[in-house]
C-alpha cells in the first residue's frame, strides 16, 4: 500500500501522545485496561484530535467533487466524481487515494 499523505507529519504529530500512552501503559501494567489514569484519557484525547483533524484535511474538498441529485420527496443521492477528487491531491499523493479508490467500492 502507498504511504499515506503527509504520512511523516501525521507520525510526528502522533508521536508524543503515543510516547505517553506507551508509558503510561507499562507502569499502569497491574491495573486492569479499562481503569485509566488521567494522563492516559488526555494522550488519547490529544491523538483522536490529531487524527480527526488530518481525516478531516483529506476530505474537506469531497462535496466539490460530487454531484447530488434531489428526488421530490427530497431523497438526496450524492455521487462521487473520482478522478476528479483523486486529481484534487498533489502528485505525491495520488498513489494512496488510488489505492483507496478501490476501498471505497466507488
Amino acid at each position: 500500500m502507498p504511504q499515506l499523505p503527509r504520512q511523516k507529519e501525521l507520525i510526528s504529530s502522533l508521536r508524543p501522545y503515543h510516547a505517553t500512552l506507551v508509558g503510561e501503559s507499562y507502569l499502569g501494567r497491574r491495573r486492569p485496561v479499562y481503569d485509566c489514569t488521567e494522563m492516559q484519557i488526555g494522550a488519547a484525547k490529544g491523538f483522536l484530535s490529531v487524527l480527526r483533524s488530518y481525516l478531516d484535511s483529506l476530505c474537506y474538498n469531497i462535496r466539490s467533487h460530487t454531484i447530488t441529485n434531489v428526488q421530490s420527496n427530497d431523497d438526496k443521492v450524492s455521487l462521487l466524481l473520482k478522478e476528479s477528487f483523486i486529481g484534487s491531491f498533489p502528485y505525491r499523493d495520488r498513489p494512496f487515494m488510488k489505492e483507496m479508490k478501490l476501498g471505497l467500492n466507488c
